[in-house]
């Protein structure tokens, strides 16, 4: 079976231009979109990283008030010095229901209000 693998490589911004490292021939060079991303923790081995993908497409986004975006990729996961142990997979959302935080302070709102037109009818 093929199994295709995406590496990324790192951009360098200054204030002047952006410089690109160089992209070997084998590579080719595509830009991370800025969105907002769910940025979940894989700690333990490369060989249980599909398990923790399973855990955020199937129990962590279904709990939230976002879905993921397929655009232009499904995710990306970021490596630093932790390597071996943990890797952060950034997937791609947007939000589909009302901000819970919301919701609950204009319910709170709405009992407030209710509340105060009593005492002033008294």
């Amino acid at each position: 079976s093929i199994v295709t693998y995406f590496a990324s490589i790192v951009e360098v911004r200054t204030i002047y231009r952006l410089q690109r490292n160089v992209v070997p021939d084998s590579f080719f060079y595509k830009e991370v979109p800025p969105y907002k991303y769910l940025v979940v923790e894989h700690i333990g081995s490369m060989g249980k990283i599909y398990e923790t993908y399973g855990k955020v497409y199937q129990e962590i986004l279904p709990n939230t008030n976002y879905i993921p975006l397929q655009e232009n990729f499904l995710h990306f996961e970021r490596y630093d010095y932790r390597f071996q142990w943990n890797i952060e997979m950034c997937t791609p959302v947007r939000i589909i229901r009302e901000n819970f935080r919301k919701a609950k302070a204009r319910e709170k709102m709405k009992q407030l209000k209710t509340l105060l037109n009593r005492k002033e009818s008294l």
